[in-house]
């Protein structure tokens, strides 16, 4: 779905888009991906007390998506 042309904002602040999760169940782990217009949003929602570094997590899946794309783009061309 196209976004708003005109650029909006909230409070002064720009919106450049916006990610909708739930977070209602309990879960150790729960991932949104979304791929739209030349661009991917990942969204990592982790229960803390199982997952303690979600950071280091989420570069994992950065640099495993982007080797993809690069073995993708290999054997493309």
């Amino acid at each position: 779905m196209v976004g708003p042309r005109e650029e909006i904002a909230y409070l002064g602040n720009p919106i450049t888009y916006i990610r909708v999760t739930s977070s209602s169940l309990p879960n150790a782990l729960t991932m949104h991906m979304v791929s739209y217009a030349d661009r991917a949003d990942l969204q990592i929602l982790v229960a803390k007390d199982i997952i303690p570094d979600p950071e280091f997590l989420a570069k994992c899946f950065e640099d495993a998506l982007l080797e993809m794309n690069a073995v993708a783009a290999a054997a493309g061309s």
